[in-house]
């Protein structure tokens, strides 16, 4: 039988079970941290092995509760634009999940870190991986890296040197790598101050004029870098 991970963010209850060593998360715990109202809607738009079910015995006896796994409970935090979102996702990889791997379980213990050998091996997978992902586009691999980096706590990005600081992307394509249409991404970038609407038109803040570049030839337009996405 599998068990079930107990603990707790911000006085929330966050249930975790490991499912074939990987964990999973309570998609109704998620939600209270991340403040989701349409719990259906948000897992319509995860990917249908990120989300699943699994049975629980609660004070209400046994009962079939969805789950998120580790990409999709990611994918929801990016999505968030609530000022939780980031202290529950550096939570979330900085604490849960190394202890949660090393042990089986969480404590509130500070997780020991990794010697020389198992940074290397870390380095020689994560070669691999790059490897295997050439013929993927730069949001799989920044996926990728982001999913290795919760569980070492190494980016095999900046490790190898790799960065996409020279490509930009329309909100379009931003949007569609989190899920959102371009007026969201756009109402996004507006809430962190990065651009402003002037006359109708989108114009970069001071602040965004280190993550944007206004590209108007014809037309009024900016792209975005990568890295804004992390913000």
């Amino acid at each position: 039988m599998n068990e079930i991970l107990p603990f707790s963010f911000q006085n929330v209850k966050i249930r975790t079970v490991l499912i074939n060593g990987e964990p999973w998360f309570v998609a109704k715990d998620i939600s209270v941290v991340l403040e989701i109202k349409n719990n259906r809607q948000f897992l319509v738009d995860l990917e249908e092995d990120e989300r699943g079910s699994f049975k629980m015995t609660t004070s209400g006896g046994e009962q079939e509760l969805t789950i998120v796994s580790e990409s999709g409970l990611y994918a929801l935090i990016m999505r968030s634009r609530k000022s939780v979102a980031k202290p529950f996702q550096r939570w979330i990889s900085r604490e849960v999940l190394p202890e949660i791997r090393k042990t089986g379980s969480y404590s509130l213990q500070k997780t020991e870190k990794l010697d020389f050998e198992e940074i290397q091996k870390t380095l020689n997978f994560g070669e691999k991986v790059l490897e295997t992902l050439k013929s993927k586009n730069v949001f799989e691999k920044i996926k990728l890296d982001n999913l290795v980096k919760t569980q070492n706590g190494i980016s095999i990005l900046e490790t190898l040197k790799i960065n996409f600081d020279n490509l930009l992307f329309l909100p379009t394509e931003l949007g569609k790598f989190l899920g959102i249409s371009p007026m969201e991404m756009n109402q996004n970038f507006k809430e962190k101050g990065l651009q402003i609407k002037t006359d109708g038109v989108w114009k970069l803040t001071e602040k965004g004029q280190k993550f944007g570049v206004d590209v108007s030839e014809t037309f009024p337009q900016i792209k975005w870098k990568i890295e804004v996405l992390f913000l």
